[in-house]
């Protein structure tokens, strides 16, 4: 939840590799490790790790454990584009949980399928399960799902093209991650409140609402949100700006992550971007963008980034005063003071 993907892979990895006799947790673990090689776009060990929960779960008639490994595969199904198994696995998630008054779970649950609605365009689905999921979540005190639902809620309203509604619930949610020091569900917001702004021509309010997400998502290696949501919205700000061999850049650097990842535009967003893409061809000509295409596609998101908008400095790792420390140099720290070496290290 705060960004520390390698090391929480590193910990879930050496438990699971410890041979438990816990089958419960076991299916647990598997699950959530699922869900950090998802972050990192390691989407062929996220389906692997998420299946092998379902399984053991299956095998154990354990129904939590099988809404939970659901919900696992859902959100890899997602990722690959697969929309209509993603959604099913969600609707059957939200069964299993209802039926169990598992209402904690369920809360997370809605909001994914919330997101899941979102992705193919569905808005009327989104904002029924994000609404409900906020509900639940603010009765419950659930901080971390209710800035996740808010997010959910505001993209569901950004599509319907209700941008003033979506904005605020984008700024709640904003607000309610960075109180609980979510850096995931920050960059979310970030990111919406940047399409918002985009969308409705604010090109002052847009670069850096885009940037600061995106260097969120780099610092702490989320793959996939940085190749389907980052790199494009700041392309399609940069052509805004009347940057185009910029924008072309990053729309060819973000091209090759997704395949990297196996991991398509969303349809929801698919029509934006083809425009997008079209304007800049007519713009460049075929040979001009083609040319600016290849440099991009030979980039990795870090160089794209670094030409188009300059280095940008890394962060400090928040909560260590004035000791100015990376976020890379406070994770080393850390390890050491568990007893690592050197060579751990």
């Amino acid at each position: 939840m705060r960004g520390h993907l390698a090391e929480g892979r590193r910990w879930l990895e050496e438990a699971l590799e410890s041979g438990s006799a816990d089958p419960v947790e076991r299916a647990r673990a598997l699950r959530i490790a699922a869900m950090l090689a998802f972050y990192v776009g390691d989407l062929d060990r996220d389906e692997a790790l998420a299946g092998q929960g379902l399984e053991i779960s299956r095998e154990l008639g354990d129904e939590r454990g099988i809404a939970g490994s659901l919900a696992a595969l859902g959100l890899a199904a997602r990722s690959r584009g697969r929309h209509d198994e993603s959604r099913r696995a969600y609707e059957e998630s939200v069964a299993i949980l209802r039926r169990l008054g598992e209402r904690s779970q369920l809360g997370e649950v809605l909001g994914r399928l919330s997101t899941t609605a979102l992705q193919v365009g569905d808005f009327v689905a989104a904002q029924a399960a994000g609404q409900e999921s906020l509900e639940l979540c603010r009765k419950l005190g659930d901080a971390e799902g209710v800035a996740y639902s808010l997010g959910a809620l505001g993209f569901a309203l950004l599509g319907q093209g209700s941008t003033a509604e979506g904005e605020r619930l984008l700024g709640e949610a904003l607000e309610a991650a960075k109180a609980v020091g979510n850096r995931r569900h920050t960059s979310r917001a970030l990111q919406g409140l940047g399409l918002a702004a985009m969308w409705r021509g604010d090109h002052g309010a847009a670069p850096g609402l885009l940037q600061e997400a995106t260097a969120i998502v780099s610092e702490f290696g989320d793959r996939w949100f940085l190749g389907v949501y980052c790199l494009p919205a700041l392309a399609a700000v940069h052509h805004a700006e009347g940057r185009p061999e910029e924008a072309v850049l990053l729309f060819g650097a973000a091209e090759v992550l997704r395949e990297a990842i196996g991991a398509p535009i969303p349809p929801w967003l698919a029509v934006d971007h083809e425009g997008t893409v079209v304007a800049l061809r007519d713009l460049l000509g075929s040979e001009r963008l083609g040319e600016a295409w290849s440099r991009g596609r030979g980039m990795t998101p870090e160089e794209a980034l670094t030409a188009v908008c300059g280095a940008a400095p890394e962060q400090p790792e928040p909560g260590h005063g004035g000791a100015g420390l990376t976020r890379r140099e406070a994770e080393i720290l850390r390890l050491v003071a568990t007893g690592m070496t050197d060579a751990d290290v």
